[in-house]
Formats: structure tokens, sequence, C-alpha cells
């Protein structure tokens, strides 16, 4: 039998009782005493992505046990900072997904859970996940010269490097001339927060090495073009392919 909207309405009206009720208490959204961290009684688990970035969509997963008999069900998404997130319906596999994206209000450790929704009845099999909803890492120029390049970055205290002390963050700069010359340099950072001087070097002299920094927190990398330098104190290459001055 197909689940009908009226179960809907009343599956929400249920859960939005529930919801409005640990609101008033912590001002957000509490999994279910009965639901399960992992795999629960009844073989349905959820699972969310360790670290989500604030508006980038992730897609978040319940897995059902594997069966021949599916079964006419759907799955309700609910998490800590917005409550009901929607429906999916089981494919072959008895696996449900939904994707979402968070907001910076839902920053810092959050809660997935996923709750079987049966037309015959309203199930009690749940299962909850843990999350961090985290800013992506920023890096901003401050003064560029050949050879040396000073920028000031931020990484936010919710992402892996922050919560993880043995994930160190790290910040590489790069580019190239026109004719096809290279420059990198890479600094681990120390803290999540500050002003960096980055120095470079090339084997070769160059015009309009165009230059790129790329921080990373230990999930998500952010990239900024910083500008044009010429420089360089060897032999000019004159093309990416040619051999250099002689």
């Amino acid at each position: 039998m197909k689940i009908t909207n009226t179960t809907k309405i009343l599956w929400i009206l249920i859960l939005t009782n529930v919801w409005n009720a640990s609101q008033a208490q912590n001002d957000n959204f509490t999994p279910p005493s009965y639901c399960s961290d992992g795999r629960s009684s009844n073989d349905i688990k959820a699972e969310a992505p360790s670290f989500v970035a604030v508006s980038v969509a992730r897609r978040f997963k319940n897995d059902g046990r594997f069966t021949l008999d599916v079964g006419n069900h759907e799955v309700a998404f609910t998490n800590s900072s917005n409550g009901l997130m929607g429906y999916s319906s089981p494919n072959g596999e008895n696996n449900s997904y939904l994707s979402a994206s968070f907001q910076s209000n839902a920053r810092g450790l959050n809660y997935l859970w996923t709750e079987k929704v049966d037309n015959s009845s309203l199930t009690l099999e749940c299962s909850k996940a843990s999350f961090y909803v985290q800013e992506l890492p920023e890096v901003n120029l401050i003064s560029l010269e050949f050879g040396n390049a000073v920028v000031s970055y931020s990484i936010d205290e919710y992402s892996k490097a922050g919560i993880n002390s043995s994930i160190k963050p790290t910040i590489k700069l790069y580019g190239r001339s026109i004719e096809g010359s290279e420059i990198s340099g890479r600094v681990n950072l120390s803290n999540l927060e500050g002003t960096l001087n980055i120095n470079f070097t090339s084997d070769y002299a160059g015009t309009n090495f165009r230059v790129f920094v790329e921080i990373y927190d230990g999930t998500y990398r952010s990239t900024r073009y910083l500008g044009n330098v010429t420089g360089g104190t060897g032999p000019h290459r004159p093309c990416p392919n040619c051999e250099i001055d002689i």
C-alpha cells in the first residue's frame, strides 16, 4: 500500500510536537530518546559526512539492511539545527539519500537522525549520526612581490583541523610565468588564524607569474588568485618546451 499524504501529515504533526518541546528547552532540535547511535536494532543506519561546509550541499544517507523485499516505506531525515529535512524512498539496495546544505547559524556539532515511516504504523526505528558544520577556510592577500607573499588566513574551529590537533592545515602558493617557469611554496600552519609570510622561488626568471594560494583544513580547500609578478635571478625559459638561454 502506498504511503498516503494523510499519513505524512500525521507523522509531521507528531514530530513537530517533539521538536517544539525540545526547542523550548534547548533552542534546537534533539534526537528522540529511542534513537540509536549507528545501526539501530532494526537495521537502519544514519550516515553523514564528518564535516559539512556552510552553503555547500552534501548528501546524507540512511543505510538499510539489504533485503529482496524492500517494502513500501519512506525515511524521514532530520537534523538538530533545522528540524525535518525531508523524506526519501529506499532504492533497490534499501538505501535512502537526501542532499542538504546549512547556513552559518548551524555551525558546530550537529546530529542527523533517520526514522522509518511505514504506512501501516509509525515505527520507532531511528538511527543518529553526528557531524560538524563549518565555514570554508579563507585566505586573503596583504601584499605580493616576487619572492614573497603576505596573506591573512582563518580556519574554522569546527573544521577537521580545528577539532583534531593532529591534523595540520597547510597553505600552498604556486604560479606559472608566460614562459613556462614555475614558482611554489608551502607552509604547515600551527594556528587556526593569523598572518603569514610565504617565500617562493623559481629556477628561472619569468614574466607575469600568475600567483595563486591554496589553504587546506583537512577536508576543504579554498583557492585565491593573488596577482601577477615578474622576476627571478636565473635565465629565462623562452617557452614551456624550449631550452633555457645559453
